[in-house]
């Protein structure tokens, strides 16, 4: 009897598990971002917003040139799984694309989200990581190529006559500056076509 009654049990409970509930989803912006470098974006949540019956997510992810979007989700045992498929015919590129999704269903606040079977989670990287290099002058570290292949501070290079100081932030020249041997400043500027003359010389 006791058998029997566990039977029943599994019979009734087993289809549920693993039961997948179809969300309705739809596709709010999309902005093919040509600034995004396509061989490292990482495909990630940037921004997220619940509400009270639906959830908004920004991402970022790599897709075709020249195409739409289509999107459909599911949800299974707390992941819900979204599908994004390219309609019509696409370029020869690739490109980065910026999207914004709702998701109108009521979700946990701890809900995990795939998207085309990848994980789709909140990064602070941008980037698949470049590993550090940094520069040495004089035994002291003056700067570095950090995670995302941006300079960060003093490079410094030793010339003929004195040294060719620049100063970056986030990849951007902010500076630079010709000393002479004894350490006085014979030329600076931000210009980048002036410091590419120079280091010719």
């Amino acid at each position: 009897m006791r058998f029997l009654f566990y039977m029943f049990l599994f019979l009734v409970i087993s289809p549920a598990i693993g039961q997948q509930k179809l969300v309705r989803s739809k596709i709010l912006a999309v902005e093919c971002d040509e600034a995004l470098n396509t061989k490292r974006l990482l495909t990630r949540i940037t921004h997220e917003e619940i509400k009270k019956a639906s959830r908004i997510l920004e991402f970022t992810t790599v897709a075709s040139c020249c195409v739409d979007f289509n999107i459909t989700s599911h949800l299974e045992n707390k992941l819900v799984h979204l599908k994004l498929e390219e309609t019509g015919e696409a370029c020869d590129c690739r490109c980065g694309y910026r999207f914004k999704v709702e998701l109108m269903e009521t979700l946990a606040p701890d809900i995990k989200f795939q998207l085309n079977n990848k994980v789709l989670e909140k990064k602070e990287l941008q980037y698949l990581p470049y590993e550090k290099r940094y520069f040495i002058f004089e035994n002291d570290t003056t700067g570095f190529d950090d995670e995302n292949g941006l300079r960060q501070g003093l490079v410094v290079f030793k010339r003929k006559n004195g040294l060719l100081k620049q100063y970056y932030r986030d990849g951007k020249l902010l500076k630079y500056e010709l000393t002479d041997a004894s350490g006085n400043v014979v030329a600076k500027g931000t210009d980048m076509d002036e410091l590419l003359d120079l280091q010719k010389n």
